[in-house]
């Protein structure tokens, strides 16, 4: 159960073996922020992803009770 006081964008599926899974994300858990930035939701959360330079995306995470911060390395095309 998500508390009412947190927003952020919910995952609803992690691929196993991608890097969602690798850095620990989970079905269920919620992005909360992207880079220091506040995700309100999937939308945001795209938004914010598609402005993300570097090899890195800091990530805020809700899961079970507790936030973390995790660093997921960005995919990149060459």
């Amino acid at each position: 159960e998500i508390p009412d006081r947190i927003q952020g964008a919910l995952i609803t599926e992690v691929e196993e073996g991608s890097t969602a899974s690798e850095i620990g994300l989970r079905p269920g858990d919620v992005i909360l922020s992207v880079n220091k930035e506040s995700v309100r939701n999937a939308r945001a959360l795209a938004e914010l992803s598609r402005k993300v330079e570097g090899d890195q995306v800091l990530l805020l995470v809700w899961s079970r009770g507790i936030s973390r911060y995790l660093l997921m390395p960005r995919n990149r095309e060459e």
